[in-house]
Protein backbone atom coordinates (compact mmCIF):
# COMPACT_ATOMS: atom_id res chain seq x y z
CA UNK A 1 0.00 0.00 0.00
CA UNK A 2 1.54 3.37 -1.26
CA UNK A 3 -1.02 5.95 -0.02
CA UNK A 4 -3.49 6.08 2.55
CA UNK A 5 -6.14 8.36 2.33
CA UNK A 6 -7.66 9.81 6.25
CA UNK A 7 -11.25 11.42 5.61
CA UNK A 8 -11.58 9.92 2.22
CA UNK A 9 -15.82 10.86 2.25
CA UNK A 10 -14.96 14.30 2.91
CA UNK A 11 -14.34 17.51 0.58
CA UNK A 12 -10.58 17.15 0.22
CA UNK A 13 -10.38 13.38 1.16
CA UNK A 14 -12.77 12.57 -1.98
CA UNK A 15 -10.97 14.90 -4.33
CA UNK A 16 -7.42 13.63 -3.18
CA UNK A 17 -9.12 9.89 -3.46
CA UNK A 18 -9.88 10.85 -6.98
CA UNK A 19 -6.80 12.14 -8.39
CA UNK A 20 -4.55 9.64 -6.82
CA UNK A 21 -6.79 7.07 -9.11
CA UNK A 22 -6.23 9.28 -11.93
CA UNK A 23 -2.38 9.24 -11.28
CA UNK A 24 -2.17 5.63 -11.52
CA UNK A 25 -1.25 5.53 -7.67
CA UNK A 26 -1.79 2.82 -5.35
CA UNK A 27 -4.14 4.20 -2.64
CA UNK A 28 -6.97 3.13 -0.09
CA UNK A 29 -9.36 5.93 1.25
CA UNK A 30 -10.38 5.33 5.01
CA UNK A 31 -12.95 7.27 6.61
CA UNK A 32 -16.02 6.96 9.08
CA UNK A 33 -18.56 5.83 6.32
CA UNK A 34 -16.51 3.51 4.72
CA UNK A 35 -17.73 -0.15 4.02
CA UNK A 36 -14.58 -1.72 4.90
CA UNK A 37 -12.09 -0.13 7.49
CA UNK A 38 -13.95 2.57 9.06
CA UNK A 39 -12.13 4.48 11.45
CA UNK A 40 -12.62 6.32 14.21
CA UNK A 41 -10.48 8.82 15.80
CA UNK A 42 -12.30 8.57 19.30
CA UNK A 43 -10.63 4.84 19.00
CA UNK A 44 -6.98 5.25 18.05
CA UNK A 45 -6.04 2.20 19.09
CA UNK A 46 -7.87 0.27 16.37
CA UNK A 47 -6.77 2.91 13.64
CA UNK A 48 -3.47 2.15 14.63
CA UNK A 49 -4.20 -1.80 14.56
CA UNK A 50 -5.81 -0.93 10.91
CA UNK A 51 -2.67 1.10 9.80
CA UNK A 52 -0.27 -1.82 11.08
CA UNK A 53 -1.92 -4.22 8.75
CA UNK A 54 -2.42 -1.69 5.89
CA UNK A 55 1.58 -1.19 6.02
CA UNK A 56 1.11 2.58 3.95
CA UNK A 57 3.87 4.40 2.91
CA UNK A 58 2.20 7.79 3.40
CA UNK A 59 -0.65 9.15 5.04
CA UNK A 60 -2.81 12.07 4.04
CA UNK A 61 -4.85 13.20 6.99
CA UNK A 62 -7.48 15.58 5.87
CA UNK A 63 -9.99 14.35 8.68
CA UNK A 64 -11.10 17.60 10.08
CA UNK A 65 -13.68 19.21 12.51
CA UNK A 66 -13.94 22.62 10.41
CA UNK A 67 -17.39 24.05 12.14
CA UNK A 68 -15.82 27.21 14.00
CA UNK A 69 -18.75 27.80 16.39
CA UNK A 70 -19.06 24.19 16.95
CA UNK A 71 -15.55 23.81 17.83
CA UNK A 72 -15.45 26.81 20.25
CA UNK A 73 -18.99 25.30 22.04
CA UNK A 74 -17.36 21.68 22.13
CA UNK A 75 -13.78 22.35 22.68
CA UNK A 76 -12.99 18.57 23.78
CA UNK A 77 -14.60 16.92 20.79
CA UNK A 78 -12.67 19.48 18.80
CA UNK A 79 -9.39 18.58 19.91
CA UNK A 80 -9.91 14.99 19.89
CA UNK A 81 -10.57 15.30 15.87
CA UNK A 82 -8.53 17.91 14.90
CA UNK A 83 -5.66 17.77 17.30
CA UNK A 84 -4.94 14.65 19.94
CA UNK A 85 -4.95 11.87 16.45
CA UNK A 86 -1.57 13.83 15.00
CA UNK A 87 0.07 12.81 18.34
CA UNK A 88 -0.16 8.97 17.90
CA UNK A 89 -0.39 9.15 14.25
CA UNK A 90 3.10 11.08 14.02
CA UNK A 91 4.71 8.75 16.27
CA UNK A 92 3.39 5.58 14.50
CA UNK A 93 4.66 7.34 11.32
CA UNK A 94 8.01 7.59 13.04
CA UNK A 95 8.23 4.43 13.99
CA UNK A 96 7.32 3.26 10.61
CA UNK A 97 9.44 5.44 8.47
CA UNK A 98 6.20 6.80 6.87
CA UNK A 99 5.73 10.24 5.31
CA UNK A 100 2.75 11.76 7.27
CA UNK A 101 0.72 14.84 5.19
CA UNK A 102 -1.06 17.32 7.48
CA UNK A 103 -4.00 19.20 6.12
CA UNK A 104 -3.83 22.37 8.11
CA UNK A 105 -5.64 25.70 8.18
CA UNK A 106 -4.91 29.45 7.24
CA UNK A 107 -6.93 30.64 10.14
CA UNK A 108 -3.51 31.87 12.16
CA UNK A 109 -3.54 35.73 11.08
CA UNK A 110 -5.20 38.96 11.95
CA UNK A 111 -4.98 42.41 11.96
CA UNK A 112 -3.11 42.64 8.69
CA UNK A 113 -5.89 42.77 5.94
CA UNK A 114 -4.68 41.22 2.71
CA UNK A 115 -1.02 40.51 3.64
CA UNK A 116 0.06 37.48 2.66
CA UNK A 117 1.85 35.81 4.72
CA UNK A 118 4.95 33.28 5.14
CA UNK A 119 5.07 30.25 6.80
CA UNK A 120 7.62 31.64 9.39
CA UNK A 121 5.16 34.65 10.29
CA UNK A 122 3.87 35.10 13.25
CA UNK A 123 0.45 33.30 14.60
CA UNK A 124 -2.08 34.93 16.42
CA UNK A 125 -4.64 32.16 18.02
CA UNK A 126 -8.02 33.43 18.21
CA UNK A 127 -10.32 30.41 18.87
CA UNK A 128 -10.52 26.92 19.21
CA UNK A 129 -10.21 25.48 15.70
CA UNK A 130 -7.60 27.48 15.31
CA UNK A 131 -6.03 26.69 18.82
CA UNK A 132 -6.54 22.47 17.68
CA UNK A 133 -5.18 23.08 14.49
CA UNK A 134 -2.02 24.67 15.54
CA UNK A 135 -1.67 22.01 18.19
CA UNK A 136 -2.04 19.39 15.49
CA UNK A 137 0.79 20.94 13.77
CA UNK A 138 3.30 20.41 16.81
CA UNK A 139 2.09 17.27 17.09
CA UNK A 140 2.61 16.42 13.43
CA UNK A 141 6.22 17.92 13.52
CA UNK A 142 7.24 14.52 15.98
CA UNK A 143 8.33 12.92 12.74
CA UNK A 144 10.42 14.86 10.58
CA UNK A 145 9.28 12.62 7.67
CA UNK A 146 6.33 15.46 7.31
CA UNK A 147 4.26 17.72 5.03
CA UNK A 148 2.45 20.20 7.26
CA UNK A 149 -0.15 21.58 3.99
CA UNK A 150 -1.54 25.18 5.28
CA UNK A 151 -4.43 26.02 2.82
CA UNK A 152 -7.81 27.16 2.31
CA UNK A 153 -10.00 25.76 -0.36
CA UNK A 154 -12.98 25.52 -2.03
CA UNK A 155 -15.04 22.93 -4.41
CA UNK A 156 -18.04 21.09 -4.49
CA UNK A 157 -19.66 18.48 -2.12
CA UNK A 158 -23.11 18.31 -3.83
CA UNK A 159 -25.17 17.84 -0.57
CA UNK A 160 -28.20 20.63 -0.29
CA UNK A 161 -27.85 20.26 3.35
CA UNK A 162 -24.16 21.00 3.60
CA UNK A 163 -23.26 23.67 1.37
CA UNK A 164 -19.64 24.77 0.44
CA UNK A 165 -18.48 28.45 0.02
CA UNK A 166 -18.86 28.25 -3.74
CA UNK A 167 -22.36 26.43 -3.52
CA UNK A 168 -23.63 28.95 -1.48
CA UNK A 169 -22.53 31.78 -3.53
CA UNK A 170 -23.55 29.88 -6.61
CA UNK A 171 -27.34 29.49 -5.06
CA UNK A 172 -27.15 32.82 -4.29
CA UNK A 173 -26.43 34.50 -7.29
CA UNK A 174 -29.49 32.18 -9.11
CA UNK A 175 -31.87 33.24 -6.85
CA UNK A 176 -31.39 37.24 -7.80
CA UNK A 177 -31.68 38.32 -4.59
CA UNK A 178 -29.49 40.67 -2.14
CA UNK A 179 -27.22 38.49 0.21
CA UNK A 180 -23.84 39.93 2.08
CA UNK A 181 -20.46 38.99 1.45
CA UNK A 182 -17.22 40.25 3.79
CA UNK A 183 -15.42 42.76 2.72
CA UNK A 184 -13.22 42.57 5.35
CA UNK A 185 -12.08 38.79 5.57
CA UNK A 186 -9.09 38.38 3.18
CA UNK A 187 -8.03 34.87 2.04
CA UNK A 188 -6.14 33.01 -0.90
CA UNK A 189 -8.67 30.33 -1.17
CA UNK A 190 -7.51 27.62 -4.23
CA UNK A 191 -9.97 25.43 -6.01
CA UNK A 192 -9.86 21.83 -4.44
CA UNK A 193 -8.54 20.25 -7.66
CA UNK A 194 -5.32 22.62 -8.06
CA UNK A 195 -4.66 22.14 -4.75
CA UNK A 196 -4.80 18.37 -4.56
CA UNK A 197 -2.97 18.22 -7.80
CA UNK A 198 -0.14 20.42 -5.60
CA UNK A 199 0.02 18.24 -2.78
CA UNK A 200 0.84 14.85 -5.02
CA UNK A 201 3.53 17.10 -6.76
CA UNK A 202 4.89 17.68 -3.50
CA UNK A 203 4.82 14.56 -2.44
CA UNK A 204 7.11 13.15 -5.36
CA UNK A 205 9.60 15.63 -4.35
CA UNK A 206 9.90 14.14 -1.40
CA UNK A 207 9.50 17.90 0.42
CA UNK A 208 9.44 17.57 3.80
CA UNK A 209 8.27 21.01 6.21
CA UNK A 210 5.33 23.14 6.66
CA UNK A 211 4.12 24.63 3.03
CA UNK A 212 1.00 27.70 1.90
CA UNK A 213 -0.85 26.14 -0.85
CA UNK A 214 -3.53 29.02 -2.36
CA UNK A 215 -3.92 31.27 -4.96
CA UNK A 216 -1.03 33.41 -5.88
CA UNK A 217 -3.68 36.39 -5.26
CA UNK A 218 -5.24 37.32 -1.74
CA UNK A 219 -8.72 38.61 -1.84
CA UNK A 220 -11.89 39.39 0.10
CA UNK A 221 -14.72 37.21 0.14
CA UNK A 222 -16.85 39.97 -1.94
CA UNK A 223 -14.35 40.23 -4.58
CA UNK A 224 -14.12 36.54 -5.26
CA UNK A 225 -17.52 36.28 -5.44
CA UNK A 226 -18.08 39.34 -8.02
CA UNK A 227 -15.26 37.07 -10.01
CA UNK A 228 -17.21 34.20 -9.90
CA UNK A 229 -20.28 36.63 -10.95
CA UNK A 230 -18.53 38.33 -13.75
CA UNK A 231 -17.56 34.89 -15.18
CA UNK A 232 -21.22 33.35 -15.19
CA UNK A 233 -22.63 36.76 -16.29
CA UNK A 234 -24.73 36.85 -13.15
CA UNK A 235 -25.65 40.20 -11.40
CA UNK A 236 -22.69 41.26 -9.14
CA UNK A 237 -24.93 44.26 -7.91
CA UNK A 238 -26.87 41.47 -5.69
CA UNK A 239 -23.50 41.07 -3.40
CA UNK A 240 -23.70 43.55 -0.58
CA UNK A 241 -20.70 44.62 2.24
CA UNK A 242 -21.18 42.57 5.05
CA UNK A 243 -18.14 42.50 8.11
CA UNK A 244 -16.65 39.50 9.70
CA UNK A 245 -16.81 41.39 13.09
CA UNK A 246 -20.86 40.42 12.91
CA UNK A 247 -19.46 36.74 13.34
CA UNK A 248 -20.66 35.16 16.94
CA UNK A 249 -17.23 33.81 17.19
CA UNK A 250 -14.17 35.76 17.07
CA UNK A 251 -12.33 34.37 13.99
CA UNK A 252 -9.13 35.73 12.35
CA UNK A 253 -9.38 37.40 9.19
CA UNK A 254 -6.29 38.06 7.66
CA UNK A 255 -5.70 34.72 5.89
CA UNK A 256 -3.29 35.96 2.90
CA UNK A 257 -0.82 33.32 2.40
CA UNK A 258 2.22 34.19 0.81
CA UNK A 259 3.03 30.93 -1.76
CA UNK A 260 6.36 31.99 -3.16
CA UNK A 261 7.92 29.03 -1.40
CA UNK A 262 5.66 26.07 -3.23
CA UNK A 263 6.26 28.04 -6.47
CA UNK A 264 10.14 27.65 -5.89
CA UNK A 265 9.78 24.27 -4.94
CA UNK A 266 7.17 22.73 -7.86
CA UNK A 267 8.54 25.28 -10.84
CA UNK A 268 5.41 26.99 -11.44
CA UNK A 269 2.86 29.31 -10.37
CA UNK A 270 -0.26 28.79 -8.52
CA UNK A 271 -3.49 30.39 -9.44
CA UNK A 272 -4.46 33.91 -9.41
CA UNK A 273 -7.91 34.78 -8.44
CA UNK A 274 -9.35 34.93 -12.02
CA UNK A 275 -7.90 31.29 -12.83
CA UNK A 276 -9.51 29.77 -9.05
CA UNK A 277 -12.90 31.13 -9.87
CA UNK A 278 -12.62 29.79 -13.75
CA UNK A 279 -11.61 26.46 -12.94
CA UNK A 280 -14.28 26.46 -10.28
CA UNK A 281 -17.16 27.14 -12.63
CA UNK A 282 -15.49 24.43 -15.49
CA UNK A 283 -15.85 21.93 -12.70
CA UNK A 284 -19.34 22.60 -11.60
CA UNK A 285 -21.40 19.38 -12.44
Amino acid sequence: MDYLILGSTGLLGKTLLTTAKERNLEVLGLSRKTKKYKINYFKINNLLKILEYLKPKIIINSVGLVDIDFCEKKSKIAEKINALPLKYLSKFSKKNNIKLVQISTDHFFTGDQNRKHKENSKIKILNTYAKTKFLAEKYTKLNKNHIIIRTNFTGYRNKTNNQTFIEWLLENLKKKKNFYLFDDFYCSTIDIKSLSNVIFDLIDLDFKGTINIGSRDTFSKKKFAIRVADILKLDKDLILEGSVKSLKTKRAESLGLDVTKVERILKYKMPSLKKVCENLVKNKK
